[in-house]
C-alpha cells in the first residue's frame, strides 16, 4: 500500500480516484471488464477521458511497477546465503484478437493459439522469472508495416522489439541473466544483444536452421559446439524427443549440459502461464481502446493489478498456502476500498456492498482487512 501512496501524490485527485475506480474493476469484476462494465463506478465518457486526455505520470507508474518487483525480491533473497538466484528474462508475444475499424495498429498476426491469422493487438513482452514468480517486466508494441508510413521511428520488427526490451533491462538482483527465446526469436540480432549485455541466451531454433558448415541443427549430434549461420558466436546444440517431435536448442554458455540447458528452458513456460492470467483474470484481453495514448495506459494498469495481486500470492505461496488469484484479487480490492474512503464515500460503500453478496455466494473467504501484504507494502 505504501507504493500506491506514493504514486497517488503524481496524480492529480480527480485523476487518481478515477484510476482508483479501473484498478478495483481489474481486480474485482468477473467477466469482461471493459469501460461499459465499470460504468456502475464511474460513468463511461468519464473513464474514457481518464484515458485518453487527463495527464498521467505514466513514467512513474512504470517505474512504480518495477520497484515493486525488485523490492519483493530483494526482500526475500536479502537474508539468504549463497549464491544469488538465477534470473529469467523471458521474451515472448501475445496476440489479442480484435475487430472494428476504429481501433490503433490492429493488424493481421498469426495467432498460435488458434493456428491461424487473426486480426488484433500484438504486444512483445519482457517478463522477468525468479524461483516461482513470474512478473511482466516491459512490453512493446508491434505495428505493422502499413501502419508506420511518415513516423519517425519507421517500422520496427518484433525483433528489434525484443533488442530493445534486453537492452533496456536493469536486473533487480545481482544475479546471472538468463534470456529464454522460442524459435522467433533466437535469431542474430537478439542473441548479440544478449551477449553484449553479459547475458546467457538458451532458445528453441527451427528444424532448417543451418549452421556455418551448412549442415542443419537439426541433423547434428547431441552436444555439438558450432556456430550458426552468418554469425561467428558459438553455440553448444542439444535436442529434446525423437522422431517428428525432436526440436533443437541452442545455448550460448558453452559450458552447460544437456540436462542443464533443457532444465533452464523450461522456465520460459512461465510466460504462457503468464499471458492466460493477464487476459482471463485482468483484462488484458478486453482492450478496447481507441487511441495509442489510451491502449498504452490500460496496459500499463492490468499490469500494475496483476503484479499487486501476483507478488501477494508469491508471499502467500513462501509460507506453504496455495491461494487462488480469486483470493488475492479479493484481499487487494479490500485494501483499495479502504484508499477510496479517503476518495470518494459512496464508492467504497458500493464496493462493500458488492464484495459482501459475493463473500456469501461464493465459498471463497475475504481476509480481514487489517492482514498486511508484507512483500508490497
Amino acid at each position: 500500500m505504501q507504493a500506491l501512496e506514493r504514486l497517488k501524490t503524481h496524480f492529480r485527485g480527480y485523476v487518481w480516484r478515477h484510476v482508483l475506480s479501473i484498478l478495483l474493476g481489474l481486480m474485482l469484476l468477473r467477466g469482461a471488464k471493459t469501460l461499459t462494465a465499470l460504468q456502475h463506478q464511474e460513468s463511461v465518457p468519464t473513464l474514457s477521458r481518464t484515458l485518453n486526455l487527463y495527464p498521467w505520470p505514466l513514467e512513474e507508474l512504470i517505474a512504480t511497477r518495477r520497484r515493486l518487483i525488485s523490492q519483493a525480491l530483494k526482500k526475500h533473497y536479502r537474508r539468504r546465503r549463497g549464491r544469488r538466484p538465477t534470473i529469467y528474462l523471458i521474451i515472448d508475444d501475445t496476440v489479442i484478437p480484435k475487430r472494428g475499424g476504429k481501433l490503433p495498429w490492429l493488424g493481421f498476426h498469426f495467432h498460435p493459439g488458434q493456428g491461424l491469422v487473426v486480426r488484433g493487438w500484438d504486444l512483445v513482452f519482457a517478463a522477468v522469472r525468479v524461483g516461482s514468480l513470474i512478473a511482466p517486466w516491459d512490453w512493446r508494441c508491434y505495428v505493422n508495416e502499413c501502419f508506420c508510413e511518415g513516423e519517425e521511428e519507421g517500422f520496427r520488427k518484433r525483433t528489434e522489439l525484443a533488442c530493445e526490451l534486453i537492452r533496456s533491462f536493469e536486473p533487480p538482483l545481482g544475479s546471472r541473466v538468463i534470456v529464454l527465446v522460442d524459435s522467433t526469436y533466437c535469431c542474430k540480432p537478439v542473441i548479440e544483444t544478449s551477449l553484449a549485455r553479459g547475458f546467457t541466451l538458451i532458445g528453441w531454433v527451427k528444424k532448417d536452421r543451418l549452421l556455418s558448415d551448412g549442415r542443419r541443427a537439426w541433423d547434428v549430434p547431441e552436444g555439438t559446439v558450432a556456430c550458426l549461420q552468418g554469425m561467428e558466436i558459438p553455440v553448444v546444440v542439444v535436442h529434446r524427443g525423437r522422431g517428428k517431435g525432436r526440436r533443437t536448442v541452442i545455448s550460448t554458455d558453452l559450458s552447460l549440459g544437456r540436462q542443464q540447458i533443457l532444465r533452464h528452458l523450461k522456465r520460459r513456460w512461465g510466460i504462457e502461464v503468464m499471458f492466460k492470467t493477464l487476459k482471463e483474470e485482468f483484462g488484458l484481453g478486453d482492450l478496447r481502446c481507441r487511441g495509442e495514448l489510451s491502449l498504452g495506459r490500460w496496459v500499463e494498469l492490468v499490469l500494475l493489478a496483476y503484479v499487486l495481486a501476483g507478488l501477494t500470492r508469491w508471499g502467500r505461496q513462501l509460507l506453504g498456502q496455495e491461494p487462488s488469484w480469486g483470493e488475492v484479487q479479493q484481499q487487494w480490492g479490500w485494501s483499495l476500498i479502504s484508499m477510496a474512503t479517503e476518495v470518494r464515500g459512496w464508492l467504497a460503500n458500493l464496493w462493500r456492498l458488492i464484495l459482501r453478496v459475493f463473500q456469501i455466494l461464493s465459498p471463497i473467504s475475504i481476509p480481514n482487512l487489517e492482514e498486511e501484504v508484507s512483500l508490497t507494502t
